[in-house]
Formats: structure tokens, C-alpha cells, sequence
């Protein structure tokens, strides 16, 4: 399995949830679930067809995109509230370690992405794992 989008992009696999659960299901690192909004793809967390808006990068540790669409503001607020709600806090803003990971899982050079989690220190050790690769295994996210 990728950690990142994977052809054909878009399709939604996995069962029908509502929005809430599709988000606490990529925290949970679930592979798959859809709703009207999102939808899951590995590791990634996917609005509408194409927008890739988190990536989960370890236990307790996500990237949410930072610079989203107008139309996307909401989506991404109410993916905010369920991380805080979940015990998650905002780590890092336009965390610059995440430019290497969203060009290798989603082929994204021009994206910006704030560091979610729950430890500091776990959460920087699965951003630097992930951006760098993990030599002993495939991604925690997966």
C-alpha cells in the first residue's frame, strides 16, 4: 500500500460514515471509510475528489493543510475541531519538514501543512521519520 493517493484519485472504498467518523477514523488510522465531504485513501485524508487535506504520520500525529481554498475553510475548520476534540493540539505551523512528505506521498511542491498531535517530541520524531523514510519498515501511518 502507498501512503499517498493512489489511481484512480478519488475513489471513495470503505463503509459509508458521517464526516466526524471519516476524520476520526483517518486519526485512528483506519485505511478507508467515506462520507458526503471526505473520504479516506491510506494515510490520507481526502476532500471532495482530490483534495488532499491531512496525512496521518504517526500514532497521534497528523499534517493538516495549512493553505486550503476558499471553498475548503469549512472542511478544514471542522477537521480542527475533531483533532482538538481528540486530544490533539496545533504543534507547528507551516511546518517546513512537511514539504518532503507531501511531495512524496502526494506529488504536492506547493502546499503548506501545520503538525498535529498529541507529544511533542513523538510528533517531530514521526514528521523527521516520515519526511526522510523509515529504513526498518513501512510508515506508522499504515
Amino acid at each position: 500500500m502507498s501512503n499517498g493517493l493512489l489511481p484512480p484519485f478519488g475513489e471513495a472504498s470503505g463503509p459509508p460514515m458521517a464526516d466526524v467518523d471519516v476524520v476520526l477514523a483517518f486519526i485512528e488510522g483506519q485505511p478507508a471509510g467515506h462520507s458526503e465531504r471526505f473520504h479516506l485513501e491510506g494515510s490520507v485524508l481526502v476532500a471532495g475528489f482530490d483534495l488532499a487535506m491531512g496525512m496521518r504520520i504517526g500514532v497521534d500525529t497528523v499534517l493538516l493543510r495549512a493553505g486550503v481554498p476558499p471553498d475548503a475553510e469549512d472542511h478544514k475548520a471542522m477537521i480542527e475541531e475533531v483533532l482538538a476534540g481528540h486530544g490533539m493540539t496545533l504543534l507547528d505551523e507551516e511546518t517546513v519538514l512537511a514539504t518532503p512528505v507531501a511531495v512524496q506521498w502526494l506529488a504536492l511542491r506547493g502546499s503548506t501543512w501545520n503538525l498535529w498531535g498529541r507529544d511533542i517530541d513523538e510528533s517531530f520524531a514521526a514528521l523527521r521519520t516520515a519526511a526522510v523514510g523509515d529504513p526498518f519498515g513501512s510508515p506508522i501511518g499504515e
